[in-house]
């Protein structure tokens, strides 16, 4: 029997991308203000202009991407014979703001759900929605964030029908 294949990887993120862009916006500021602090007590001996500069080379030498850096999990969802499920992959660690070494393991199945004939590629999608909503509310999930953008860009166009082999 053939490998059950996968349809697709929902990433699990330690925060939301506007939350992650304010912890930047802060740690920011907090550098700009010791880099000012430095040079108003004479210990910074070049211009407020070469602050400025140094704090941007500190934060471009550092940067940690949003969307890689903050994966701490994912959900991958398979079909086969009319039958959709998704199983967890969370990381080992304690999850932190600067976790840089990441080990995964399989957590196991999250969700399940049927086809019927009857139903549509939009009503088997839309089931799949529901289900990573409700994932979403699970004691595992409490401030995290399923990256669903992609998912649902995407996922709305496939034929769940034919991979779910109903057509």
């Amino acid at each position: 029997m053939p490998a059950d294949p996968t349809v697709f990887e929902i990433p699990i993120c330690r925060s939301s991308l506007s939350a992650w862009c304010e912890e930047r916006r802060i740690e920011e500021e907090r550098m700009r203000r010791e880099m000012r602090e430095l040079h108003s007590n004479g210990l910074w001996p070049l211009p407020p202009s070469a602050s400025d500069e140094a704090v941007d080379a500190i934060l471009a030498a550092g940067h940690r991407g949003w969307h890689f850096n903050e994966t701490v999990g994912w959900i991958r969802i398979f079909t086969s014979y009319q039958k959709i499920w998704g199983e967890l992959f969370f990381c080992k660690q304690r999850v932190t703001k600067h976790l840089r070494h990441k080990d995964f393991e399989w957590k196991g199945k999250v969700f399940e759900t049927g086809s019927f004939a009857a139903d549509s590629s939009a009503d088997i999608f839309s089931r799949i929605c529901r289900e990573l909503d409700r994932l979403s509310c699970k004691r595992w999930c409490r401030g995290r964030h399923i990256e669903k953008s992609a998912f649902l860009r995407t996922g709305a166009e496939m034929n769940w029908r034919k991979l779910t082999n109903l057509e």
